[in-house]
């Protein structure tokens, strides 16, 4: 009987873990820790989220801002589609992605430049 008072309890526990696959992680290092690595390591996190049936919200935008970010402009175009498609009330965040990429990245550089 005592091992089942146990065994109940911590599968209620070990079943509500989230599958977030070291999510927070690899967001940490990729803003925190900046480097070609930590940016592909997060990209790899968010695609495997972002090709679930119904991502959770900002995924795919997430995972196009950070594709952006690693130059892959036309993969991120595909992906801000998908947020849009899923997720309409994300049009304003979809929208400022989609000018960054048509500003590219130089006026990225420059808005550095003005805020250093």
């Amino acid at each position: 009987m005592k091992v089942i008072q146990f065994t109940i309890p911590l599968f209620v526990l070990v079943s509500c873990q989230t599958q977030w696959d070291r999510y927070d992680e690899s967001l940490y290092a990729s803003v925190f820790e900046p480097s070609e690595q930590t940016l592909s390591r997060h990209i790899q996190t968010l695609e495997g989220f972002a090709s679930w049936e119904v991502p959770p919200p900002g995924f795919c935008a997430e995972l196009g801002y950070y594709l952006v970010l690693a130059g892959r402009e036309s993969e991120a175009a595909v992906w801000l589609e998908r947020e849009s498609a899923l997720w309409p009330e994300s049009a304003k965040v979809v929208a400022a992605l989609r000018n960054l990429i048509a500003e590219g990245p130089a006026a990225e550089e420059s808005t550095e430049e003005v805020d250093a």
